[in-house]
């Protein structure tokens, strides 16, 4: 929800990102990324990458991990 919101408070009148608001943004959609990548680098340590029930089984986690990948 936090990310949906950063994007929508993002001024597209601003493309340098030269006002203090635009640099807070992206300082938060950074941590907000880094989040997921830590998130996803977790499970693939505690579910392995393959097999019956590792982490690429399961189509949502390779939504997930497409989606972190195009961050």
């Amino acid at each position: 929800m936090v990310n949906c919101v950063t994007l929508g408070l993002f001024d597209p009148s601003d493309p340098e990102c030269e006002k203090e608001k635009c640099r807070t943004l992206e300082r938060v959609e950074l941590a907000i990324y880094v989040f997921f990548l830590l998130e996803m680098l977790i499970k693939w340590g505690a579910m392995g990458l393959l097999g019956k029930k590792g982490y690429f089984a399961e189509t949502w986690n390779r939504l997930d991990c497409f989606i972190v990948g195009a961050g």
